[in-house]
């Protein structure tokens, strides 16, 4: 989990063919856990790609110094999984963002 983080925000900076490679091996023994670790990935992405280095020390650092994990969600009702298609909207109000829209399957959300 968290294998692409690189070693600045507290990860191991591995490769995306090294994380592949560990991913496989974890699916080999159990497709269920893989994917939620792979979910992981999933959610940081963007984050690794495009965060500003103050937002990936923030949210990245914190990913591996607690027990995090992190849920990512792109299906909805009528797009799929099309991120083309998707229709969600954030907008900022104030210092807050108002979202609008409907998800479903959400990795690794977990409710009590």
């Amino acid at each position: 989990m968290n294998t692409t983080i690189a070693e600045e925000y507290g990860g191991l900076g591995l490769s995306l063919l090294e994380a592949c490679i560990i991913q496989e091996e974890i699916g080999f023994g159990c497709t269920g856990i893989a994917t939620a670790l792979g979910g992981n990935s999933l959610a940081e992405s963007p984050v690794i790609i495009a965060g500003s280095h103050e937002l990936k020390k923030k949210y990245l650092g914190r990913m591996t110094e607690e027990l995090l994990v992190a849920a990512y969600g792109v299906t909805e009702p009528s797009a799929g999984s099309d991120v083309a298609s998707t229709r969600t909207s954030s907008r900022k109000v104030g210092d807050d963002y108002v979202i609008n829209g409907s998800k479903m399957w959400i990795t690794n959300v977990w409710t009590r």
